[in-house]
């Protein structure tokens, strides 16, 4: 299994099937902010920001770490909260929430943040603007049991404003996409190259050891 954690090219094939992306951050890397609610995939408390290189170009959608097996992140650029904001510059999504008072007791802050992350990362690449229903889909996952949800959307709302404002808000996220890019685009040639991925049709070739092991 190999991927890339928020800048690191993560290789690690000493896991079991069934560990989950959240325990992988939490107890093995440290990186807490990734937070733990229901533990069945309802809250969003534990969200992760998810990238995978399609022609080219890192697209993000959102996981429930605590239902995502960590070896299913193969090839992924995998972004936790930690990764977002650099010193005292802010990732939109963060700098949002904070001008519109959306946080209160900030347990399901990190979840919310990396959803919308992932909708203003998503609209910068295709153009798109955010409108009230895009952040609604966005944090339709995410339960807060404090805020009644208008600030969240307000804060949603007005991300795509905060660029032209100065000083200009922006993020690890942004600063290394380039970056990224290449050990994505290394991941998948490794993986071509490899060519072990095996679809077996029968029991006899289910059970045939094509790993040459």
């Amino acid at each position: 299994m190999k991927f890339v954690l928020n800048d690191e090219l993560i290789e690690d094939n000493t896991l079991p099937s069934d560990f989950s992306a959240l325990r992988y951050l939490r107890e093995k890397r440290g990186l807490t902010g990734t937070k733990e609610g229901c533990g069945s995939g309802d809250c969003g408390a534990c969200t992760l920001l998810v990238g995978a290189l399609e022609e080219g170009e890192l697209k993000y959608s959102t996981f429930n770490s605590c239902i995502t097996p960590v070896q299913s992140l193969d090839g992924k650029h995998v972004v936790s909260v930690e990764y977002l904001s650099d010193a005292d510059k802010l990732h939109p999504a963060q700098q949002a929430m904070v001008e519109h008072h959306g946080s209160q007791c900030g347990f399901c802050t990190p979840g919310i943040i990396l959803s919308l992350a992932s909708l203003y990362e998503n609209s910068q690449a295709s153009d798109k603007t955010i409108d009230r229903e895009s952040v609604c889909d966005a944090i339709s996952g995410n339960l807060c049991r404090c805020t009644g949800y208008r600030p969240i959307i307000d804060a949603g709302l007005s991300m795509q404003n905060l660029p032209a404002e100065e000083p200009t808000p922006w993020s690890n996220l942004a600063d290394n996409t380039e970056s990224v890019k290449a050990k994505l685009a290394s991941l998948q040639g490794e993986a071509k190259a490899a060519n072990n991925y095996f679809q077996p049709q029968t029991l006899a070739e289910a059970l045939n050891d094509q790993s040459g092991s």
